[in-house]
């Protein structure tokens, strides 16, 4: 038989630690809640920095389309002015020899 002082004994240390268990129950809810907040506030930076991402990958994208519409413009423009000249006589096709400053 277990003597009746080692369940006393026993039983009181149960109740000890239940007792402190119970004590940190809402410290530990008080934790929990800081956490899920610190988690939420990540996630949201986190979401708000992708999209900031994405904004800026849509702002160069679009940059770079209109770039190429402006540079083939010019470039067609170009093409168009130097035919139409070279078709007038306005410019030659061959360039002129350098004179070397003797006339």
């Amino acid at each position: 038989m277990i003597p009746e002082s080692w369940l006393l004994r026993a039983t009181r240390r149960v109740k000890n630690c239940l007792d402190e268990l119970v004590a940190i129950f809402p410290h530990l809810a008080k934790a929990l809640k800081l956490v899920r907040e610190e988690n939420k506030r990540e996630r949201l930076r986190r979401e708000e920095e992708r999209k900031q991402e994405e904004e800026e990958q849509q702002r160069q994208e679009e940059y770079d389309r209109k770039a190429k519409v402006v540079a083939d413009g010019m470039n067609a423009t170009l093409f168009a002015t130097l035919r139409l000249l070279s078709k007038t006589g306005s410019i030659s096709r061959r360039p002129k020899t350098a004179t070397n400053g003797k006339s």
